[in-house]
């Protein structure tokens, strides 16, 4: 029906504006020089990757069991739930703000940079035609020309730290509940 493509077609859209952020954000970025190393990234920095990490584990299960429906659903998640809506609300002051070699602001972009990277990976056998198309702006460090050319990601080295995980989780908790008030304030 004309409804369900309709949702169809805001979630695609959702996805690939996530990932247009995502890379408009890297345009002076070379992993190979301006990468930080995972225990200097900032917290939000390693919730973030620790996130990408269980949603390649989930994705990558989904495409054994050929359950494409997760696959789009997860990645649909994580770029609306966790990227737009949190993390990357989040980042624009340390992205636009700081000086462009600052740590903050390099510690943002070697996340960035990761989770564009596996993102475009994860979603390229269901979303081909836009996967290709971003590889193409990823940073230098990318050898193969072709998305295709390359292997799934594998799952980052970060070990899911259930009271690191737990500790976010209050956060975000905390976080929403201070946002209702203020919407209320602001009305």
């Amino acid at each position: 029906s004309n409804e369900i493509l309709q949702r169809l077609t805001e979630a695609y859209r959702k996805i690939r504006n996530t990932i247009r952020y995502l890379l408009s954000n890297l345009s002076d970025f070379d992993p190979d020089k301006h990468s930080v190393d995972f225990c200097r990234l900032d917290a939000l920095d390693r919730w973030a990757l620790m996130r990408l990490g269980e949603i390649t584990i989930n994705v990558k299960r989904a495409y054994k069991e050929f359950k494409f429906h997760s696959v789009y659903h997860q990645i649909q998640q994580f770029c609306i739930v966790d990227l737009s809506a949190l993390y990357l609300d989040i980042l624009k002051d340390r992205l636009y703000c700081e000086h462009p070699k600052d740590h903050i602001r390099r510690s943002a972009q070697t996340a960035i940079y990761r989770i564009a990277h596996d993102i475009l990976l994860l979603m390229a056998p269901i979303l081909s035609f836009t996967a290709e198309e971003a590889w193409g702006h990823m940073p230098d460090a990318v050898n193969e020309n072709s998305i295709f050319l390359s292997e799934m990601p594998d799952t980052p080295s970060i070990s899911i730290d259930k009271p690191f995980q737990a500790e976010w989780e209050l956060l975000w908790k905390i976080r929403g509940e201070v946002t209702k008030a203020l919407e209320l304030a602001r009305k």
